[in-house]
């Protein structure tokens, strides 16, 4: 059974020695492209399927139910359980071409992006109060296009 195997073995070091700048070639290129077929893999992995925190993303946990089924009193019993630092929660709401989100008001704490060019992010006082108004975060391609704001000078920051 050995045999087959060390023939077959002997024969590729005598065409590699006959040609040894072809096998090099041979090497170099398979060795290039395995690596950036990784390369290309860990990429598209970190921007597409990892969960995008500034915190340690080690330790975050994103679960997805489909449909929906997790009510406001299972939600808030979940965020009190002492085996969770934070909980945040979010759900689209379809609305004509724009898929905005119906987000808890720690979900800016909890995924940690960068800071707003202008205005705020949701504060957790936004929601104290049952009679508060609405707050809307909106990104920067919504406020430049549909909003018609060129640039910072245009708006004020809101603290």
């Amino acid at each position: 059974m050995l045999a087959p195997v060390l023939r077959d073995l002997r024969h590729a070091l005598r065409v590699i020695g006959k040609q040894p700048w072809l096998s090099t070639a041979t090497v170099v290129t398979l060795a290039f492209g395995i690596g950036l077929n990784a390369g290309v893999f860990a990429v598209i992995d970190g921007l597409l399927f990892r969960p995008r925190v500034g915190h340690d993303a080690a330790t975050f946990v994103q679960v997805e139910v489909q449909p929906p089924l997790v009510s406001l009193q299972d939600y808030q019993a979940y965020a009190r359980a002492s085996s969770l630092r934070s909980l945040a929660a979010w759900t689209p709401v379809h609305a004509g071409r724009d898929i905005p989100l119906l987000v808890t008001c720690n979900f800016f704490a909890v995924y940690a992006p960068a800071q707003p060019i202008i205005g705020r992010v949701l504060r957790a006082n936004d929601c104290s109060a049952p009679d508060a108004s609405a707050v809307a975060v909106i990104g920067e391609d919504l406020w430049r296009n549909r909003f018609a704001r060129i640039g910072r000078s245009s708006a004020r920051p809101c603290r």
